[in-house]
């Protein structure tokens, strides 16, 4: 999942929700929706890392929906290293994605 961020698709979604967050600073309407989304998606996401934790794959002390969160940050943290273009740096940085995701697993 961190290696498929590099493509095209990845970059170009990313783009959409930064546009989509920069014009829900001045749109009330537009940020009331991105809210709603935002909570929708992460609580989707929450119930997909807790069927991982009830399975003895995360860490017992990991808060779900705050992991969501956090996930949903890197990956979106990512949009700077698409921005500066430097494609040299997308291994390194998958690389480093993967060493913080794995400190969320339980150890086998």
């Amino acid at each position: 999942m961190v290696r498929t961020a590099t493509d095209q698709q990845s970059v170009e979604t990313r783009r959409r929700r930064v546009r989509a967050l920069a014009l829900a600073q001045h749109n009330p309407t537009l940020a009331q929706e991105i809210q709603k989304s935002q909570i929708e998606g992460s609580n989707y996401l929450a119930e997909t890392m807790q069927i991982a934790l009830d399975k003895g794959w995360l860490r017992p002390d990991i808060n779900v929906k705050a992991f969501s969160y956090w996930q949903q940050g890197m990956f979106f943290g990512h949009k700077l290293l698409d921005i500066s273009e430097e494609v040299d740096l997308h291994e390194p940085w998958n690389e480093i994605a993967i060493i913080a995701l794995r400190a969320f697993f339980q150890p086998r």
